[in-house]
Parts: C-alpha cells; structure tokens; sequence
C-alpha cells in the first residue's frame, strides 16, 4: 500500500476506501528516551521464541503494523467499507504531540476515530488518567489480596509512578493539554484518576473473590461442566 500522502514531513497517512467520511486511526512512530537496563541494542529488532524485542515494539510501532496489516487485508479481500479508513501515522507523539496539532491543521477531522497504543486492544486511547493509575493500583495490591505477586519485577516501579503521576493530572495523552489549559485539564484528570482507582480495587475484588472461588487459575477461567 505504501506512504500515501505526507504532511509536510510532521506526518504521513494512508487510506482505504472511496466514502467522502473517513475514520481516523492515530499512531506514531517516534520513541521515548533510552533509559538504563536494556538487554540488548533497541534499535535493532531481536526475536526471541514468539516475542519482538526493540525500541518501539509495543510503543507504538507494533500497533501501527498490526493496523496497517488489518487494512491491507480488507483492501486485497475487496472488502467495501461504509467509510474510508485512514491510518496516520505521526513522528512527535512522545514530545509534544506537534505531528497530530500540524495534521489536523491541514486536514479534516475524522468522524470517529481511536488510537491503538502501547498495548493495544487493550489499550486504545489517551484518557491514560482513568486507565493507568487503575492499571498500577493492581501492582501494590495483587500480594495483600491474591497471597502473590502477578507481574514480572519491573513492573512494580512503574505502577507505582503511574499512580503518582495520575493524581497530579499527569499522562502521556494529558500534557499537552494540561500544559495549554492547566486550570481546567488538571482537577479532571484528578476525577478521573479518582474514578479509575476505584475501579481498579472493584476489578481486583472481583478477581480475588473468583480467584479464591476457584473459577480462575493461572489466568484462564474454569468452567465447570456439572
């Protein structure tokens, strides 16, 4: 399929489909700052059995792959749509949002559109202020309420910055935002770090009762054929 179009080198897009309305599918390619303990070189793609190693594999190169892959195979299934597709793909996400500002300066807005990063599906936006304090509050309680820890070692460090960011209003979709109107962005993104928390313990209630119960064991869910 290739580049399409390319916005003045702040960002490039492709699309499929011949409707005058389109949907926005939003990603990037640029990378946070190499910080200490990497294994191997993460410039350079390492295989190790199923899994992809390198800078930009999760975050968010991989999601765009697996977008980009997902709209070919529409396109060579003839498959019509009843709306275009239009995968963007940006180059500052990680440092100011510039590529997504400069895009949508030139271009229209989509009529609905998601962004698949990190761990996308899971993850498919940037309201990071409700998910990922939720996400890490599950890192300080999996022992006190499962008896064990759930996650690898590195992980914990990171729950717990993400839920002290969270409750200063502080997420990768929310800076810019908070930069630009800090009044208004910050006491939200409180709420929601507030709101989220508290879904995440009711999450983790639920999963401890059905752990304990023994309707789930080693992630996967028993069901009991009697």
């Amino acid at each position: 399929m290739g580049i399409k179009y390319n916005v003045d080198n702040h960002s490039v897009y492709i699309e499929y489909g011949d409707e005058d309305e389109h949907i926005d599918i939003f990603g990037h390619c640029d990378v946070v700052n190499v910080g200490e303990g990497c294994n191997s070189n993460p410039f350079e793609l390492k295989v190790d059995n199923d899994k992809l190693i390198g800078r930009g594999v999760c975050d968010n190169k991989g999601p765009m792959i697996a977008c980009f892959l997902a709209i070919k195979m529409i396109r060579d299934m003839n498959i019509k749509l009843n709306r275009k597709v239009r995968l963007i793909v940006g180059g500052n996400e990680e440092s100011g949002f510039k590529c997504i500002n400069h895009y949508y300066s030139k271009e229209p807005y989509g009529i609905y559109g998601f962004t698949p990063d990190a761990k996308f599906p899971v993850l498919n936006g940037e309201k990071g202020s409700g998910v990922i304090p939720s996400i890490g509050l599950t890192t300080l309680l999996d022992k006190r309420l499962i008896g064990r820890r759930v996650y690898d070692k590195q992980f914990y460090q990171s729950g717990k910055t993400s839920i002290f960011l969270a409750f200063m209003g502080i997420s990768e979709g929310a800076i810019p935002f908070a930069l630009e109107r800090p009044g208004f962005v910050i006491p939200l993104n409180i709420v929601g770090a507030l709101t989220g928390i508290t879904l995440g313990a009711l999450f983790v209630a639920i999963g401890n009762i059905l752990y304990r119960n023994k309707l789930i064991k080693e992630g996967k869910i028993v069901v009991n054929n009697d």
